[in-house]
Parts: C-alpha cells; sequence; structure tokens
C-alpha cells in the first residue's frame, strides 16, 4: 500500500527550511509575523517554568497572542465540566501549545478541539537542534507549520 504521508526526511528538510528562512529574515530585520493576529492558548502545569516561558517568546516572536492556561484551573478531569472546558478552549483559540500536560489530557484535547494542536515542540526542537543556538529558530518553524 503507497503512503500519501511525507517520509521523515522530507518533513525534517522542510522543518529545516522554514527554520533557515525565519532566521535570514531575522538577520535582515524583517523577522516574519505569520501568526499576527493569532490567539494561541498555552496549556501548561506551571506558567514560570523556563520550557513554558520559552514557547511563549517563540510563539509571540511569530506574532500570535499567547495566553497561558494552568493545567490546575481547568475542572478535574472526571467531571462533565472537563470535556465542554477543553471544547470551549478550541472556541476561544485559534491554536493551542501543551508543555507539561499527560497524553491522556492531550489526547482528549485532541479528540474535542478543532484546532491545531502542537504537543512536545520544545523536546522537538531540542533533539532536532545542532547546537544551542538554533532551538529558538526551530521550535519556531514548528510553531509556524503547525499553527499558520
Amino acid at each position: 500500500m503507497n503512503s500519501t504521508l511525507p517520509r521523515p526526511s522530507l518533513l525534517a528538510a522542510a522543518l529545516f527550511d522554514t527554520a533557515s528562512q525565519l532566521r535570514a529574515a531575522g538577520l535582515a530585520g524583517s523577522p516574519p509575523r505569520p501568526l499576527r493576529g493569532k490567539n494561541v492558548a498555552l496549556l501548561t502545569p506551571s506558567p514560570d517554568t523556563p520550557a513554558a516561558l520559552t514557547l511563549v517568546r517563540a510563539t509571540e516572536a511569530l506574532g500570535a497572542r499567547v495566553v497561558m492556561v494552568q493545567l490546575g484551573s481547568l475542572p478535574p478531569a472526571d467531571t462533565p465540566a472537563f470535556p465542554e472546558t477543553l471544547a470551549l478552549l478550541g472556541r476561544l483559540y485559534d491554536g493551542l501549545l501543551t508543555d507539561g500536560v499527560p497524553p491522556g489530557i492531550v489526547r482528549e484535547l485532541n479528540d474535542r478541539v478543532d484546532r491545531p494542536l502542537l504537543d512536545g515542540a520544545l523536546d522537538a526542537a531540542r533533539a532536532l537542534a545542532p547546537d544551542e543556538a538554533d532551538i529558538d529558530t526551530l521550535l519556531q518553524a514548528l510553531v509556524m507549520q503547525a499553527l499558520a
């Protein structure tokens, strides 16, 4: 059976191409703002972790407005209000990022939210970055590809 999904090497090449374009535009003094006007929620257990702050900085640099939603502020997962709240997040925001959110909640978000959802972006950027200086640019490329 033939797959229509791009091979991982093509996805990585596209990601690195996007990162290169972002870096070149930034160095030229005209950083792109492809997420201008978009509202993005970052769902995280704690808004003051370095990872959460890095995600906010990278997403705002692309022009989005980012609101942090603390995981603890949501209703308990075993109540009827929980899925309703997740669906509400999908109506309020153009896209969602998650950091440090349990996989079960990410799956439920994915099922209930009809918006782009990006989980684990910072970990992916760290795994792909050839060196520390490239993490932010790769993170922006991941966010841009997921939410633009």
